[in-house]
């Protein structure tokens, strides 16, 4: 006799952790990067409906700036590798306190970009 149980689980809302990440009409803040990447991240956010920012992540904008531009921000990409280890850690900290959508690049990549917004969040520690 078959169970049920499979079609129950489908009745159900989805899990907001398993959906991917919906750009559209969100402001996205991007944290470091190199200027080839950002322009490209910049297009693709765009393309997609979304409103792009860019912090350097510490190299020439300052740690105040990156509070009030992650205060604003509906998604944050950081790009680990491209910025300083205490901007790293500020974004992740305030993504963790405010449950903000993180995408963390190990290094800069539309592509990889392009598979993380695709991936469920749980999924989505870092994408290599």
């Amino acid at each position: 006799v078959p169970r049920p149980q499979a079609s129950a689980q489908r009745d159900g809302p989805p899990d907001p952790a398993s959906q991917a990440i919906f750009v559209h009409g969100r402001r996205v803040l991007c944290v470091g990067g190199i200027q080839h990447a950002v322009t490209r991240y910049r297009a693709r956010i765009e393309k997609l409906g979304g409103q792009f920012e860019h912090h350097d992540g510490g190299l020439e904008d300052s740690a105040q700036a990156l509070e009030g531009r992650l205060s604003r921000a509906d998604i944050v990409i950081c790009q680990a590798a491209c910025i300083n280890h205490e901007a790293c850690h500020r974004v992740k900290r305030y993504c963790e306190r405010t449950g903000t959508p993180c995408v963390y690049l190990d290094r800069p990549s539309l592509s990889r970009l392009d598979r993380a917004l695709a991936q469920p969040r749980g999924d989505r520690d870092a994408i290599r």
